[in-house]
């Protein structure tokens, strides 16, 4: 598998049938857990400072799936969702 590192985290050239679950788990926590959890430690003082914003980098992969990076597609539909989901918690 091919790794390269991006600006807004990893990317792993992979079919699912011989992808390695060890990439896979780091590049979920770079791409999704890291953003989650700067998420959480950065939102009380964006809240605190309203208007305020928050951007997380996604790609075309948080809308559509493409072959031979499947974990990459999941992180970043996984960032879509959960900046969504933020969207919804914090727009009052």
């Amino acid at each position: 598998a091919l790794r390269r590192r991006h600006a807004a985290g990893l990317f792993d050239w992979a079919p699912a049938d011989v992808g390695d679950p060890d990439v896979w788990d780091e590049l979920v926590a770079v791409n999704l857990t890291a953003a989650m959890r700067a998420t959480r430690g950065v939102l009380p003082a964006l809240l605190a400072a309203a208007p305020s914003s928050l951007v997380l980098l996604g790609s075309g992969a948080a809308r559509t799936a493409f072959p031979r990076n499947p974990a990459y597609v999941a992180s970043k539909h996984g960032l879509a969702g959960f900046a969504r989901s933020v969207f919804l918690d914090v727009r009052d």
